[in-house]
């Protein structure tokens, strides 16, 4: 049955601590992913930035999955190996975003270089964990792969459950911001204990 499947497919993961880890380690990036996408043009609206100018930084922040993604997967996969790209990555995404919330700036400038940063980490992450991944899995996996899949629908369910209490408590300017950088922090100590492949 598939609900045997599914608990098959979690099993197998748990038992392998690479495959454990970095799937936490893509759960951080699709919470990131959730709450920067949905509550970043609503935190620049509201300090004041116009459309045009949100288009801007939204386009300038895009462009390390551009040019940064493809010499990174080929630099892990070639010489390096993930585990040190990918802590990096997680750094550089984790501490960005807490200065979502923790810097009010209006300057363009400013969250131009903000948003770019935050998406090298992004960028970073999204291909060194997809590229570990199927390092680690067989053709036969299709259990596994298809739960490693289910990071960002989890990401989802778990921002909508948390949205609730942390509005109550807190201004919506930073709280989802703060939330987002501590929990993709979090997953430094997954990335920490994954065995390089290198």
């Amino acid at each position: 049955s598939a609900k045997m499947q599914v608990r098959s497919a979690w099993k197998k993961m748990i038992e392998d601590k690479n495959l454990f880890h970095i799937y936490g380690v893509s759960f951080g990036l699709d919470f990131f992913y959730v709450i920067t996408t949905i509550y970043t043009p609503i935190h620049l609206v509201r300090l004041g930035f116009s459309w045009e100018e949100i288009g801007l930084l939204l386009t300038v922040m895009l462009l390390p999955f551009i040019f940064l993604q493809y010499p990174l997967g080929i630099l892990a996969d070639k010489r390096f190996g993930e585990k040190e790209f990918l802590m990096v990555s997680i750094f550089i995404a984790g501490l960005s975003v807490l200065a979502f919330g923790l810097f009010p700036s209006t300057s363009l400038l400013f969250w131009g270089i903000l948003l770019f940063v935050s998406r090298i980490g992004a960028a970073g992450i999204e291909i060194l964990s997809e590229s570990y991944f199927y390092k680690h899995v067989e053709a036969e996996d299709d259990d596994i792969i298809a739960l490693f899949r289910t990071t960002f629908p989890a990401a989802n369910i778990i921002g909508a459950i948390l949205a609730v209490p942390l509005l109550f408590f807190f201004p919506l300017s930073s709280v989802f911001f703060l939330a987002a950088g501590v929990l993709i922090l979090l997953s430094l100590p997954a990335a920490f204990n994954i065995e390089d492949t290198r």
